[in-house]
């Protein structure tokens, strides 16, 4: 998505959908023609409202908006299947585990920006990377744990 705009990519999202510009704008409870001038990168001066975002991600199932505004920031997302029970409990740890991971992750490229690593950072680094460790081991056990079918 390097070198789009939210209005490139919204005129994407918007024009290669299953839907119709005219069923997406029903869809989502906005007029037809704001849609598409909303959409229509040669408007820059028609502005998109961010609340319509998580509904036309939801109608159209294409997470390319959402997935530019993680990008601009540095940021990454990841689904997460709907579960229930015990393995709402499960869920989290593998939420912990890759949050964990993107934070060693963020330390390691703060303490690269000046292309060199000192003591405190690289203490912080090894700190993140064994929480992350033993949180994936963790996770990797309670997994092993369901296959055995003890959990």
């Amino acid at each position: 998505m390097q070198g789009l705009t939210l209005k490139d990519v919204l005129h994407r999202v918007v024009h290669e959908s299953r839907l119709t510009p005219r069923q997406l704008a029903e869809e989502v409870g906005m007029s037809y023609s704001m849609l598409c001038n909303a959409a229509n990168p040669d408007l820059p001066e028609f502005k998109f409202a961010a609340r319509h975002i998580i509904p036309i991600t939801r109608a159209t199932g294409d997470y390319r908006l959402i997935d530019y505004l993680e990008a601009s920031v540095g940021r990454v997302a990841f689904s997460l299947p709907e579960l229930s029970g015990e393995l709402v409990n499960l869920q989290k740890l593998i939420s912990e585990t890759v949050q964990l991971f993107g934070k060693a992750l963020g330390d390691i490229g703060d303490a690269l920006r000046d292309n060199k690593i000192d003591q405190v950072e690289i203490k912080r680094i090894e700190r993140g990377l064994h929480d992350q460790v033993r949180t994936a081991m963790r996770l990797l056990e309670v997994l092993k744990a369901k296959a055995e079918g003890s959990v």
